[in-house]
């Protein structure tokens, strides 16, 4: 009987072994967003955050329809008030985060001339590496 339960420990802890082998101990860099929010749902096309201590965030996206680089300074103040509404309508106990600009491209050389040696090669380094 002990030599039962002793090849069966042994074997569980290969198995073990194995398993941490192929697969990894699940190390912490891989759990810190499971971490922080339970769960992450979209309702109405309006992305939902909750964290385990039952906070919720809601996630939504906006255009600022003032044209870029426009000196149409009535636009600017209109959105402005807009924002001044929002936040006076939700009151206390609720924060607004304003990203401004988010955006992704593929870095490549725009200036087609041939550079020196040292310019060509960050060019080729960096070529086709995304970058925000």
């Amino acid at each position: 009987m002990v030599i039962y339960i002793l090849l069966f420990f042994v074997a569980a802890c290969i198995g073990m072994a194995i398993s941490v082998y192929a697969f990894g101990t699940g190390g912490k860099r891989k759990k810190i967003f499971q971490d922080i929010y339970f769960s992450v749902e979209e309702t109405d096309g309006i992305s939902v955050l909750y964290t385990k201590s039952g906070e919720y965030s809601a996630i939504l996206r906006m255009e600022n329809p003032v044209q870029k680089y426009s000196a149409n300074i009535d636009s600017y103040y209109e959105f402005t008030n807009l924002f001044t509404a929002i936040g006076q309508t939700l009151g206390e106990g609720y924060a607004i985060h304003k990203q401004d600009v988010i955006s992704r491209k593929e870095f490549k050389n725009e200036d087609g001339n041939k550079h020196e040696f040292l310019s060509e090669s960050y060019f080729r380094y960096f070529k086709g590496r995304v970058y925000t």
